[in-house]
């Protein structure tokens, strides 16, 4: 297996999609096409993730304000999580 094949095997992979992929698409869309929700100034997110920040993937540099891009298995799950009040943080 090369290693183009191995990447696209990981990037095809449902679960990668679903969860770390879906992430970094996520915050890829909001820090290139999206303002800031807090102080509405656009181009100032940006990506804020690893190990010692695993609660605020995404920061805005005007206002400081952080975003924590979560996924979920389905939709269902999100509506609970919300209905509830028990958004589980962090990676």
């Amino acid at each position: 297996t090369t290693h183009e094949e191995f990447m696209y095997s990981q990037f095809v992979d449902e679960g990668f999609l679903h969860g770390t992929g879906f992430e970094a698409i996520t915050a890829f869309h909001a820090i290139y096409k999206e303002p800031c929700l807090t102080c509405k100034y656009r181009k100032s997110l940006r990506w804020n993730g690893g190990s010692s920040t695993s609660w605020q993937d995404i920061v805005c540099i005007v206002c400081n304000s952080t975003y924590e891009v979560k996924s979920k298995a389905s939709e269902e799950k999100i509506a609970k999580e919300f209905h509830d009040n028990n958004v589980s943080g962090g990676s």
